[in-house]
């Protein structure tokens, strides 16, 4: 059962919409899209660290460390200047999106904390589909935020086969 969990949190860590923040300055949508590229190049990186150097590990702590990477990730984009003018309410919808994953991000820590303290078989299973249910719900959300990066004109943001660490 862990072995599943694993292979779907590190599946997920394809779908995660971010990293870190950008200090540039928007003025225009290109802008908004080279700043938000940023973030998620950040994002593929831990995501591929993480998949390299710990995927021999539990899925109760990989899930937690995917979980910050997504919790930083929304952080990132909702600090994310907006661009001006016309092209503004667009940026503001696609940050709203990335938003959307914050509580299903948090209940994802939270499962991997239940599973990490979980010392019977019954209560391991039990936690572990609950880890699994939070890790598909948080991954079917980041690809319907994956679809609007494409969709908005982002380059890296979305593009799942440059971020598989699991490919």
């Amino acid at each position: 059962m862990r072995s599943g969990a694993l292979c779907a949190v590190l599946a997920a860590a394809a779908v995660v919409v971010a990293g870190c923040g950008s200090a540039d300055k928007i003025e225009s949508k290109a802008d908004f899209i080279a700043a938000g590229d940023k973030i998620c190049v950040k994002r593929d990186e831990r995501s591929l660290d993480l998949a390299g150097t710990r995927a021999n590990g539990n899925a109760a702590d990989l899930t937690a460390e995917l979980a910050d990477i997504y919790a930083t990730t929304i952080s990132a984009f909702a600090r994310l200047e907006l661009p001006k003018g016309k092209d503004r309410a667009a940026a503001a919808t696609f940050v709203k999106s990335v938003a959307t994953m914050q509580g299903p991000v948090r209940r994802m820590k939270d499962a991997s904390a239940a599973l990490a303290a979980a010392r019977t078989d019954a209560a391991i299973k039990e936690r572990a589909q609950e880890l699994e249910m939070n890790v598909n719900t948080v991954t079917a959300i980041g690809d319907a935020v994956d679809q609007k990066a494409r969709k908005y004109g982002f380059k890296s943001c979305g593009q799942q086969e440059r971020s598989n660490p699991v490919a």
